[in-house]
């Protein structure tokens, strides 16, 4: 017998100050903390009844070379399969509308030329139709997530679905989560009581950065500013609605954010948020000025951020997601994106273009195009050897749209993410060990 890591694993050194090193495996998203000698050798360690090595055993991470040198394959096939096409959890994205009070310098929305809303009817029939389609695939869990545009600008539509939604996961036995993602610059407590009242449970608010910073990215329409509007909107989170807040981040804002970051672990320790995501700006297209003026390279992209990361984690701020199993919902059966004319897409960046649409709520049964995306395996494009399949599966299925690929051909990240994972990961692992953030 000889045992080995699987190859989606990643062995982490210069973590804890004793010496030992993590091993994470990447299908799992799963860690443990062993001597590096295990690590190195989980086989005979293993023999030696040693528990690290055990451990290790018990999560997964070994096997047997001699009797299946491909069965960690076979096992992230398996896995990720199930969560493409098997997958317990129904996911649902719906547009409101695609009208907003901002008028953000780098808005990717703002070449789509329509801008139209979600009628209460349509509202109706959007809700009843996810319900349709979790019950037809036994779900467990719906999960929702209101969009826009800016949905704070249709609250009542938001209130139709989540209540009807959260009526049926009651009804069905379902467990139901629901978040927004808003510009913050509308909410009230008394907005705040409601949306929680409907179901909703956490929303994304993004600051750019101090309010000199922010204010020259996210403004009015009428070129007013938005931060402090945007920090009282927040604020009134508390208690009702869980935050994160996004900070996206470019060549722009980047000096300024190390301090700004100082400001959230303030506003997380009075309780008024729960974790930062920080985003690079870029565009693949590159039609957007500012993203051509202030676009971080996808080769500076993990220098750039990882010290942010670090950063916010110091300051006691959690990440708020970490480098999370594939695939990504786009090919995924449970996963659908909802425009406000009731058109359905795997991918909110695809929203309008009618090349990629899989259907329409009032029509029935998704097209060709759906199938297209749920087929795509990255098996076809060689890369289940990659340690980040479980991650990547294949890559973005919008990026290989607009690089020309095929919709099932690689968009490599591999270059990128030998730097940008294990280096996160480390970030992640040291402040956890330190006790400034919870694993």
């Amino acid at each position: 017998m000889q045992l080995r890591l699987s190859r989606y694993c990643l062995v982490l050194d210069d973590v804890a100050e004793d010496g030992r090193v993590v091993v994470h495996d990447l299908l799992t998203d799963t860690g443990v903390l062993v001597r590096k000698q295990v690590a190195e050798d989980p086989g005979r360690a293993l023999a030696a009844g040693d528990p690290e090595a055990a451990e290790i055993q018990k999560c997964g991470m070994l096997f047997d070379v001699d009797q299946d040198p491909d069965g960690d394959r076979w096992l992230a096939e398996y896995w990720l399969s199930k969560r493409r096409l098997g997958s317990a959890t129904a996911f649902f994205t719906y547009v409101l509308t695609l009208h907003c009070n901002l008028k953000c310098t780098y808005c990717y929305q703002a070449p789509i030329s329509e801008r139209s809303r979600m009628t209460p009817e349509l509202a109706q029939k959007a809700a009843d139709w996810s319900i349709r389609v979790a019950r037809a695939n036994g779900v467990h869990e719906l999960i929702a997530i209101y969009f826009g545009g800016e949905p704070m600008l249709e609250p009542e539509i938001l209130q139709t679905i989540s209540g009807r939604l959260k009526a049926a996961a009651v009804t069905n036995r379902w467990s139901y989560r629901a978040k927004a993602v808003t510009n913050g610059t509308l909410l009230t407590p008394e907005l705040v009581d409601s949306l929680a009242d409907a179901g909703l449970s956490a929303l994304q608010v993004t600051l750019d950065g101090p309010a000199a910073v922010h204010d020259l990215r996210r403004i009015g329409a009428g070129g007013q500013p938005t931060y402090q509007r945007i920090l009282d909107g927040i604020r009134a989170c508390r208690g009702r609605l869980q935050v994160t807040i996004r900070v996206n981040v470019d060549r722009q804002n980047l000096p300024e954010l190390s301090g700004f970051l100082e400001t959230l672990g303030r506003l997380r320790a009075e309780g008024y948020i729960a974790s930062v995501d920080l985003a690079g700006v870029m565009d693949p297209e590159n039609q957007i000025p500012h993203c051509q003026q202030y676009g971080i390279a996808e080769a500076d992209y993990a220098s750039s951020i990882e010290p942010l990361y670090d950063r916010a984690q110091s300051l006691g701020l959690p990440p708020a997601n970490r480098v999370l199993p594939g695939p990504c919902p786009a090919v995924c059966d449970g996963s659908w994106v909802i425009s406000p004319a009731g058109e359905l897409y795997r991918c909110h960046h695809l929203l309008g273009d009618p090349r990629w649409s899989c259907g329409n709520i009032q029509s029935g049964e998704p097209n060709h195009v759906y199938h297209q995306f749920v087929s795509v395996n990255p098996r076809n494009s060689g890369c289940t050897d990659c340690p980040y399949m479980p991650v990547c599966y294949g890559g973005c299925r919008y990026r290989a749209i607009v690089e020309g690929r095929k919709l099932d051909e690689a968009s490599c990240y591999r270059k990128d993410y030998d730097h940008a994972i294990p280096v996160f990961l480390k970030t992640y692992y040291r402040h956890v060990l330190e006790g400034k953030i919870a694993g």
